[in-house]
C-alpha cells in the first residue's frame, strides 16, 4: 500500500465520499478521517481541495453539541475546512428548521450560523462559492 501514488489515494477518497453535505466539524466523518491516519494520507487529503469543496451547517446535528463553549476549535475547524479547499468552488449548505428561534438550541444554532458566514466571507470571495443554499427542514426543501 506504501507504493499507491498519492493520486491514486485522492480518487480513492473522492470515491468513498458521499455526496451528501457532511457538517464541518463532524471529524468523524469524511474528509476528516483521512486526514487521521498517516501523514501520507493526511498530506494526500489535504493536498485534495474537492474531498473539502461542499461545506455545511445543520442544526439537526448539532443537538447536543454544544459548539459555542468550544468556539476556538469550531472556527478553526471551518478555516482549515476553507484552507483545504485552495481554490476550489464551494458548495455551502446552511440547514434552518422553521421556529427554531425560540428555544435555547435554535439561539446557539443561529450564533454558530452567524460565525460560520462570518467566517466563510472572510475567508473566500463569494466568486468561489458554486451554490449556496437555504434549506427548510420542516418543509424538506
Amino acid at each position: 500500500m506504501e507504493h499507491i501514488p498519492p493520486e491514486i489515494w485522492a480518487d480513492i477518497f473522492g470515491l468513498s465520499t458521499s455526496r451528501e453535505v457532511v457538517d464541518f466539524y463532524e471529524t468523524s466523518h469524511p474528509p476528516w478521517v483521512f486526514a487521521q491516519v498517516c501523514r501520507k494520507w493526511r498530506d494526500t487529503a489535504h493536498a485534495s481541495s474537492e474531498l473539502w469543496s461542499t461545506i455545511g451547517l445543520h442544526r439537526q446535528n448539532m443537538e447536543g453539541n454544544s459548539v459555542l463553549s468550544h468556539l476556538a476549535s469550531y472556527k478553526l475547524r471551518l478555516s482549515r475546512f476553507i484552507t483545504h479547499s485552495h481554490d476550489h468552488t464551494l458548495g455551502i449548505s446552511l440547514s434552518i428548521p422553521r421556529g427554531y428561534e425560540g428555544d435555547a438550541n435554535g439561539v446557539e444554532f443561529a450564533e454558530a450560523a452567524n460565525i460560520f458566514l462570518e467566517t466563510l466571507v472572510d475567508g473566500r470571495s463569494f466568486s468561489s462559492w458554486q451554490t449556496a443554499k437555504p434549506l427548510d427542514e420542516s418543509s424538506g426543501i
